[in-house]
């Protein structure tokens, strides 16, 4: 008999692997997958969200399904005793999870004693089935979320009571980036607490090519304070103040208006806001519950990372953190976890700059600088980037494998490097690397462009360039680089892109090309109809699967959703999709 039961599940579950493989596989052969990387830090982020988007939708739950012959480890088979081959407890009672232990004696007593912000809603069905989800598929997430909120959680804590509002409100921080200061959104928030930067410099958060300070724990911590006591100033309810903090103020305010209410619950019922912002307050506040009752959801077990500290020490702008790495005997690695504000490997140039350094730190800090700063001159060459110009280029320059001047100056693999960042390059070894050959960029020209007075150079765009960049950049007016080179003004340069642009003198401080270094090509020549040809871009018709999103979609071709929408005029005035519905796509080549 035990045998015999043995095999009926072996079977069993044999059989539901082969079928759940022929159906992946039956589901992949459409397109191929695309892979591509989410932004730094923000995986999390987008992988709670996609699951959060299938778990609330409605179950349908089965008798059946209360064996959890899918979870053993949550119920049925928790008792599989190997050494003696019996299964003891096959049909045990299942556990109770997520908004069930509301059921269970005594512990809704208990949540009523621990609320998140005052509020004790806990059997409002949003919130309820927040906590499912933070018991079931979202519950590794947030372990990790708590793990991670150790770091900051005493500074965050200090600030709140000092300011006099509610600790609680640190659980914002943990939905908006799960305490990850670099996490940056596709909306391009930034940091532990999730500022565009439109509200970060109301804010008063520096950003620019050196300091982002959204992603400084500190002053984001101050800014966010200073937002969300603005916020509930304006609304006189949490829970309103919350959903102004992700769907914004105005919105908020004219769903007030809207629905003649003051109330979010009433108003989240009736279907007010936006859907993410509905269900970013019971987000919040299932997570804080859960939180702050971790022994009966099972998270006990969690914990959290070492607090924040460091020594603060007032340092020169304009200075290589290697210098500073090596004084205080650390590397350049650590440097920039404790200021992850810089977003090159030096401190900006100008006023002296706070740099915090290992606790502790400060007297070797002290003994140490002046003797590593002198020597470090010796030893390499101080060169600073032009505008346009990257870390390989720099590398072809000095004939120095880019790895080294990366390792040399603690830059990460694929980190850009700001113009005007000063890079240690090493005086020995030059020479020894021999990078790619640089390919001739082609330009197409108009054959009578010629600007009277003015000599002609070309500029390769880079990622991130913008009009207004490349104007500052090169010293021309933004309206002559748009006729001189026939582009849309609303539309983004591309990447590889080769701008003419017409000016008195080469620029000593950008990096610009001469004709011998371009294939200009003439419109309507032989050579321009040959790459005419050649040009063709690839269409693909993609078919709409279930749960996909206009996100999805873009990311897995490598295109934006602003390709999306202007390839397919249907989607312009709305992002809902339909099962089988078919888009346009021209997938960017590898």
């Amino acid at each position: 008999m035990k045998s015999c039961v043995v095999a009926i599940l072996g079977f069993f579950f044999v059989s539901f692997a082969t079928f759940s493989v022929a159906a992946q596989d039956e589901e992949e052969t459409d397109e191929e997958v695309i892979e591509e990387v989410a932004p730094e830090d923000f995986e999390d982020i987008r992988a709670l969200q996609e699951l959060e988007s299938e778990a609330l939708k409605p179950k349908v739950y089965t008798e059946s399904a209360s064996l959890e012959l899918f979870a053993p480890s949550a119920g049925a088979l928790h008792r599989i005793q190997s050494d003696h081959g019996l299964v003891p407890e096959l049909t045990t009672r299942r556990v109770p999870r997520g908004a069930e232990l509301l059921g269970v004696p005594g512990v809704a007593e208990r949540f009523s004693h621990s609320p998140v912000l005052g509020l004790t809603k806990h059997q409002d069905p949003s919130i309820k089935a927040y906590l499912d989800f933070f018991d079931g598929r979202g519950k590794p997430i947030l372990a990790r979320w708590i793990s991670r909120m150790g770091r900051y959680q005493p500074m965050i804590l200090a600030k709140l009571r000092a300011a006099g509002l509610p600790e609680d409100l640190i659980f914002v921080a943990m939905i908006e980036s799960g305490f990850s200061p670099r996490a940056t959104s596709p909306a391009a928030a930034v940091g532990v607490w999730q500022f565009i930067p439109t509200t970060g410099s109301e804010m008063g958060l520096r950003i620019d090519r050196w300091v982002d300070e959204r992603r400084d724990p500190e002053k984001a911590t101050d800014a966010a304070i200073a937002y969300l006591t603005r916020l509930y100033e304006r609304f006189g309810s949490w829970p309103l103040a919350l959903a102004a903090y992700n769907g914004g103020p105005g919105l908020v305010g004219n769903t007030v208006k809207k629905y003649n209410s003051n109330d979010y619950w009433h108003i989240q019922r009736s279907g007010g806001m936006y859907d993410e912002t509905r269900r970013y307050v019971p987000k919040v506040l299932a997570a804080g519950l859960v939180t702050k009752n971790a022994d009966i959801f099972g998270l006990s077990h969690v914990t959290m990372v070492e607090p924040w500290e460091f020594d603060t020490v007032k340092v020169p702008g304009g200075t290589r953190l290697s210098i500073f790495a090596d004084a205080s005997g650390t590397d350049v690695k650590t440097l920039r976890e404790l200021n992850p504000e810089l977003l090159a490997a030096q401190t900006p140039p100008g006023a002296e700059y706070n740099l915090r350094i290992p606790k502790g730190s400060t007297p070797k800090f002290v003994e140490n600088y002046d003797k590593i700063k002198v020597r470090g001159d010796v030893e390499h060459e101080i060169y600073t980037t032009l505008f346009g110009e990257t870390l390989d280029d720099v590398a072809q320059k000095f004939a120095v494998a880019p790895r080294v001047i990366r390792a040399l100056n603690g830059l990460a693999s694929r980190e850009r490097v700001p113009y005007g960042t000063e890079l240690l390059i090493p005086k020995e070894g030059r020479g020894s690397w021999r990078g790619k050959r640089s390919r001739t960029p082609t330009l197409i020209v108009p054959k009578a462009m010629k600007v009277s007075g003015l000599e002609r150079f070309y500029y390769e765009v880079n990622a991130g360039d913008t009009l207004a960049a490349i104007s500052a950049g090169l010293g021309v007016r933004e309206s002559d680089i748009l006729v001189w080179n026939f582009l849309d003004p609303a539309a983004k340069l591309q990447p590889g892109m080769v701008l003419q642009v017409f000016v008195k003198t080469r620029p000593e401080l950008a990096r610009v090309m001469s004709d011998e270094d371009v294939k200009a090509v003439v419109e309507g020549s032989t050579e321009h109809k040959k790459l005419t040809r050649r040009a063709k871009p690839r269409v693909f018709r993609h078919r709409v699967k279930r749960g996909e999103s206009l996100w999805t979609i873009a990311r897995k071709y490598k295109v934006t959703v602003n390709d999306l929408k202007k390839w397919n005029r249907s989607l312009r005035r709305s992002n809902l999709l339909q099962p089988g519905q078919r888009i346009i796509v021209y997938p960017r080549r590898r």
